[in-house]
């Protein structure tokens, strides 16, 4: 959608524009597939996560090095980046003798943050330019030739990952606060320069994402605790809601810390033992301050605050708090390797050990023997019919759970989950598509919704032919497994029928 231009239209709900939603990621891969005809779909899925990752890794090593002066702990930053993992693994290996157990304490882990593209993009951009900020706040002068490119990169990093943009701006500013007790103005062009430039890529899109978050303290720890499929621990539950009704306090707020404990100390898992180097951190000076406070911002928000349709997505702030803690974790490591080669050594191996169990489970997960879902070659010819035909909106069957009991794995796409596949292979706008992003993006969709299940009950001729003319529906795209036909009777013209996929033409 992108590739044709901006303001984006939502392909999910043809008509609209893309809202609340970070968008640069794409724009950055609709320009690379405009200048050089690649397919937006092997950008997508092949070519950019590969050199995101290599990427990745080689700025972890380099600002590592930096941070710490030293290979070993740039080695070890390397390491949790790409293999960081919770304690998720001990917890499930009790509960049922497996290895499992990536988000028992609600946050993703490195394997699987990384398969996210815009988070992995914004990991990158955001230790860019923390790089550059390193390296600014130890020079004597400000020189503008980091300036502009730290400006560049963390302005606009809230339009590659809003969750990213919101903990710099908010740690940059607590550092301006402390520099301009100091009446040191200078330091006030980087958060002056990053906060103007995220303002003008974030508001035209995302004026009204304040609204998606609600106020719900301690929500992520509750359900941790609560939810039989994570943590489940039952007596710290009934010991929290005791002390409410009895007003127990201390009973109340010993079963919260205990769970803060838990949330903390589960997801970090054996990163744990960097808290043993935020000693470093000490004096405090511009870039310290800028860490301790992201540190902070990025553990306390998604405790406090969740996101409207989808309450657990604010965890997003926890995992920049993980990423950092990778570079902890590992400059402890080096100072056991610095005190004694024989203990940091063992210690490296036993954390080594120790962390990777749950990577090596969701590792499983990701390249099962049978995918979860599948396009079958019908259908992707049925697909590829429909891009060739004139632009219009394009009417998907409705997303019905029931039907995935239908089928064993690959389930049919259409039938798995509610997606906007049709749009992604086709270049044109679904009526209705996609509703678990659509909530995740605030979009009042259930009108169009209930349109779309009232024309796909093909009963009443005349209400049919009304509701495809009211709406612009061009294109009717029915998988025959969905066990509903349509005639010419309801305005439609039959333009292209194999063994799994009817498409018919809209002719009002």
């Amino acid at each position: 959608t992108i590739k044709n231009g901006l303001p984006a239209e939502n392909p999910a709900f043809a008509g609209e524009r893309l809202i609340n939603y970070h968008f640069f990621y794409d724009l950055l891969l609709a320009q690379v597939s405009n200048l050089t005809n690649l397919e937006a779909i092997d950008l997508y899925f092949r070519f950019f996560p590969v050199l995101i990752t290599f990427t990745l890794g080689g700025v972890v090593f380099i600002l590592a090095k930096r941070w710490f002066d030293s290979n070993i702990a740039a080695f070890f930053s390397v390491f949790f980046i790409y293999f960081g993992g919770s304690f998720g693994w001990i917890l499930s290996y009790f509960k049922n003798r497996t290895l499992g157990g990536e988000t028992a304490f609600w946050a993703q882990q490195s394997i699987s943050t990384l398969i996210n593209p815009p988070f992995a993009i914004s990991i990158l951009t955001f230790l860019a330019g923390l790089y550059l900020f390193h390296k600014i706040t130890r020079q004597k002068s400000q020189i503008p030739t980091l300036i502009i490119p730290l400006v560049i990169l963390w302005g606009t990093l809230i339009e590659y990952k809003a969750y990213a943009g919101i903990l710099v701006l908010g740690a940059l500013a607590v550092v301006s606060v402390a520099e301009i007790f100091k009446r040191n103005f200078a330091f006030l062009v980087i958060p002056i320069g990053v906060g103007v430039l995220s303002l003008l890529v974030f508001l035209p899109n995302n004026s009204g994402s304040t609204s998606l978050l609600v106020f719900s303290p301690f929500w992520l720890i509750h359900s941790m605790i609560d939810s039989p499929d994570r943590v489940g621990w039952f007596r710290l539950q009934l010991a929290r809601m005791a002390g409410i009704e009895t007003g127990n306090w201390f009973k109340f707020f010993s079963a919260e810390a205990a769970g803060l404990i838990i949330f903390i100390g589960g997801n970090l898992g054996t990163r744990i033992v960097g808290i043993l180097s935020l000693k470093s951190l000490w004096p405090v000076t511009k870039f310290n301050l800028f860490i301790l406070w992201f540190l902070f911002l990025s553990l306390s928000l998604p405790l406090v605050f969740i996101q409207k349709g989808a309450g657990f997505n604010t965890i997003q702030f926890f995992y920049y708090f993980l990423i950092l803690g990778n570079f902890f974790a590992a400059a402890w490591l080096y100072y056991l390797v610095k005190r004694s080669k024989k203990v940091g050594v063992i210690s490296a191996v036993s954390l080594i050990f120790l962390t990777l169990p749950t990577t090596w489970n969701s590792l499983g997960q990701y390249i099962p023997q049978r995918p979860p879902s599948r396009i079958s070659g019908a259908e992707l010819e049925a697909l590829e019919f429909l891009k060739l035909q004139p632009d219009g909106i394009v009417l998907n069957y409705f997303y019905d759970k029931n039907l995935k009991n239908r089928f064993s794995e690959p389930v049919p796409l259409f039938a798995y989950e509610s997606t906007m596949y049709v749009a992604a292979f086709t270049g044109k706008k679904e009526y209705v598509a996609d509703t678990v992003n659509l909530i995740i993006l605030d979009t009042d969709y259930k009108g169009r919704l209930q349109v779309q299940k009232d024309i796909f009950s093909f009963k009443e001729p005349e209400i049919v032919k009304k509701l495809l003319a009211e709406n612009d529906i061009n294109y009717i795209y029915l998988p025959k497994l969905a066990g509903v036909s349509a005639d010419e009777k309801f305005g439609l013209k039959k333009i292209f029928e194999n063994s799994e996929v009817l498409v018919y033409r809209v002719i009002l």
